[in-house]
């Protein structure tokens, strides 16, 4: 694990926002997350997320696709930006949701 300031990140808030505030803007990202989305629905999955990152003035999108729901182990977490942003603060790379964990 590289705990270099030069290669932290933190985060300065988090928020959900539509998915049309993605796919408004560019027609080659919006193709690619739709693309995504049904290739992860035809596979069982649930869909697709797209995470929004943003650092200054550059974006970053990531559309992740969602398995299958037997494959994934439900939890509710209303605290997961605070445990996010504990991760990235403290430089750990090793962030896994809770049911993934020895106490999930």
């Amino acid at each position: 694990m590289n705990n270099s300031p030069a290669n932290r990140f933190v985060i300065k808030g988090t928020h959900i926002v539509p998915r049309t505030y993605v796919t408004s803007r560019d027609p080659l990202v919006a193709a690619d997350i739709q693309r995504r989305e049904e290739r992860c629905r035809r596979a069982g999955g649930i869909g697709t997320a797209v995470v929004l990152i943003q650092c200054g003035g550059v974006s970053q999108v990531m559309p992740v696709e969602v398995d299958p729901p037997s494959k994934i182990s439900w939890d509710e977490r209303n605290d997961w930006a605070d445990v996010l942003a504990h991760f990235i603060d403290s430089g750990r790379s090793d962030f896994k949701p809770i049911s993934t964990t020895a106490r999930g």
